[in-house]
């Protein structure tokens, strides 16, 4: 299995690195060998003081974000439950993709309403290939969750009211 077994993993999210665009790759030899021959005319080096920052990164302890970011999405998870919004509870990231199909219209649609009518903004899930939902992030700030969630509660409630 190892010779088969490619991992590829990304500093953005686990490390609150984005845009900074540096992953890294763990396979077998003869098949590393044969992805740097792609890599090395696809990219460009990175700057020492980033290769710094990313030794780093490795070396600190996530329990403490991983923690925050279980807390404001179980609080999300809770809101979209007592609106009685469909959802999967999501595992990793820092997303939830909330069905609303049941509101009769596309997620581009919702999307553009809930920014107009609410002030709230989200991404139409048909970016993703899965129209029909949304997706909401919670990587803002307890204060800021809280309020966008009492905005998109009230959108949806009067949403209803059209029903």
């Amino acid at each position: 299995m190892r010779d088969r077994l490619v991992v590829v993993q990304s500093f953005s999210k686990p490390y609150a690195m984005t845009g900074w665009r540096v992953g890294y790759l763990m396979a077998d030899a003869p098949v590393k060998a044969q992805m740097e021959k792609v890599h090395q005319y696809a990219t460009v080096s990175i700057s020492s003081f980033v290769q710094h920052a990313c030794v780093e990164a490795l070396k600190s302890d996530v329990s403490a974000s991983v923690a925050l970011f279980k807390r404001r999405r179980d609080y999300v998870c809770s809101r979209l439950e007592t609106m009685g919004i469909e959802f999967q509870k999501p595992d990793g990231a820092f997303y939830v993709f909330p069905s609303i199909e049941k509101f009769g219209m596309d997620s581009t649609s919702f999307c553009m309403r809930m920014a107009s009518e609410a002030k709230l903004a989200c991404t139409p899930g048909a970016c993703f290939g899965a129209d029909g939902y949304i997706r909401i992030s919670y990587c803002y700030s307890d204060s800021s969750l809280s309020g966008g969630m009492d905005r998109m509660e009230r959108f949806v409630r009067e949403l209803r009211t059209c029903f």
